[in-house]
Formats: C-alpha cells, structure tokens, sequence
C-alpha cells in the first residue's frame, strides 16, 4: 500500500487525499517521523487546514516519550477550535491536555461539549460517559450514572471529517484512535465486538508507575501477522478494567477487525508511551480467540520486556 501510495504521489504531488492515507498508513505502521512528513506536505497543499492541523498535533503526541501535550500543542488545538468551533478530535485532545495539566474542571467541560455531539447510548458515548464521571470521581464531584457497557478511560472518539480527514489509522489520538476515528454507533446486525478485562498480577502492579500507556493489541494470528489490525490505548490505566473491542478500534477502514475469522489479543503497558515493546514494558502473553466468541477474553499482564 505504502509502495503504491507514493507512486501515485509522485506523479501528482498535489495529491492532497494521497499525503493524507500515505500519513495515516504510516501512523498505523508506529512509522510517525515519515507519517509527520507526510502530513506536512499536505499541509502546503492545504495550508491552514484545521483537519491538517490537529492530525500534526496527534502525531506529534505519538512521538513523545511520555505521550505528554506540550503548551504548545495545546495552543494551536485552541486556535484551531476558534477556527473550527466544535471539532471533535480537537476536543478530546485538549480535554486530555487539560487531565493532564491538573484542570479537571476544563477537562470535563471539553468533553462535555464533545459528549453533546456524539450520538446517544453509542459506544463512543458510553466511553466518554465513563472518562468524564472517573475525572468527576476523582474531584469528589457527583457522577451521572453511566450505562453498565460503559468502558472505562478508553476510546478516543473523533467523527469522521471532511476533505482529507476521512479516518484511515488510529491512533490514538492522542486518537486513532490507537483506534479508529469514528464517532458512529454500531448498526443494527454489524458484529458487537468482544469483551477483554486486562488484569496485572502483583509483581507487575507495582512496577507500572502512574503515567504508564495500556496498549491492546488485536492482531490477526499466525507466523505472519504482521502490524496490529487495531489497538486501543490507554493512558494512565487503573487495573483491572473491562472494554469492548470492536470495528471502532480498526486501524484501517480498509481491514476492520470484524473481517478476521479469528483474532489475537495482546495487552502492554508501555513505561515510554511508545505503542513499540520497549525494555522494561510489562505485557500479557497473547490469546487467540474465535471472531463469534461470547465469552470475555482474559488478559493477565506478568511479563517483563527484556
């Protein structure tokens, strides 16, 4: 794909919807120097393209060691929202910015404002629900009652966007977002997803500092499965916890979760905020598990990455 991609772009580099798949093709493949210098190609064809914008911001969250928004990341996801009042992954992202920084109250009141566009009950909703009430909780601020398939600090929920926006590879944010960007519910009959607790047994508890990054990988099984299919990422998990993988968490619109017969599951918790193993990181021996399956997959983090 990639290959094909930058042969397409060769012959017309002014391809502004190419350099976009091309970065996000990369951010999925954890290549984020090349998929940052594809964005800002696209950011010449396009300048000041509030799309562009954020998509930079993300990556460049990616390539933080410690998956931190810097001051000035914030400011230009601030100016971006003056430009493009109510854009969702701008949202998020400051929301998190703003969890980061201390300022709960600003936190909550983003993602207030994102939860009033997403679309009820929705599993995105059902997230968000669940961030803003563990943030709340933790203030000692009265919670609303979240639906019980509420999924807890998860998902980071961005509606598809116009012109060279259309989600390709999560990440997370910061997205993908590691999961895919899309703040539609499940339709009626599409495949409900599975159910995964990640559980740390207690040496492995006491060896995750605070600001550590769950990662979930789904992969497809076999000698050459290649990059995830999806991945959920999660930063500052509290274990153990409970979420629903589903198509939302593809990387790729192109290859969604739900095309696989069978699919691996793999939890990390990455001590650097990298989606890559690093020494030190703690991990899950990885389970294969049946597409169709209706039990809860069990993830028991106890390894140490050597």
């Amino acid at each position: 794909m990639i290959d094909g991609l930058r042969a397409r772009l060769t012959e017309n580099p002014d391809d502004l919807d190419g350099w976009m798949l091309l970065a996000r093709t990369f951010r999925a493949t954890q290549r984020f120097d090349e998929s940052l210098a594809a964005l800002e190609q696209a950011n010449q064809i396009s300048p000041d393209n509030p799309f562009i914008i954020v998509d930079i911001v993300e990556t460049q969250i990616y390539m933080t060691p410690d998956g931190k928004i810097t001051p000035e990341m914030t400011e230009t996801l601030k100016q971006v929202l003056a430009v493009q009042p109510g854009m969702q992954k701008a949202l998020w992202l400051l929301g998190i910015a703003s969890s980061q920084a201390g300022d709960n109250a600003t936190a909550i009141s983003y993602w207030e404002s994102l939860l009033d566009q997403v679309e009820p009950g929705s599993n995105v909703a059902n997230s968000l629900q669940s961030q803003i009430n563990t943030v709340k909780a933790q203030m000692g601020v009265a919670v609303d009652q979240a639906p019980a398939s509420a999924q807890p600090v998860a998902a980071e929920p961005v509606a598809a966007e116009p012109v060279a926006a259309e989600p390709v590879a999560a990440e997370p944010v910061a997205a993908e977002p590691v999961a895919a960007e899309t703040a539609a519910a499940v339709e009626d009959g599409a495949w409900p997803g599975i159910r995964v607790t990640v559980k740390a047994d207690e040496s492995s508890q006491s060896g995750i500092p605070a600001g550590g990054v769950l990662y979930v990988m789904i992969r497809s099984p076999g000698p050459a499965m290649g990059p995830p299919i999806g991945v959920r990422r999660i930063i500052g998990p509290s274990l153990p916890l409970e979420i629903t993988v589903s198509d939302q968490d593809s990387m790729l619109q192109e290859r969604q979760i739900s095309a696989e017969s069978e699919v691996q599951f793999q939890a990390r918790i990455s001590l650097t905020g990298s989606p890559g193993a690093k020494p030190g990181d703690w991990q899950s021996l990885p389970v294969v598990v049946p597409l169709d399956s209706t039990k809860t997959v069990e993830l028991l983090i106890n390894q140490r990455v050597e």
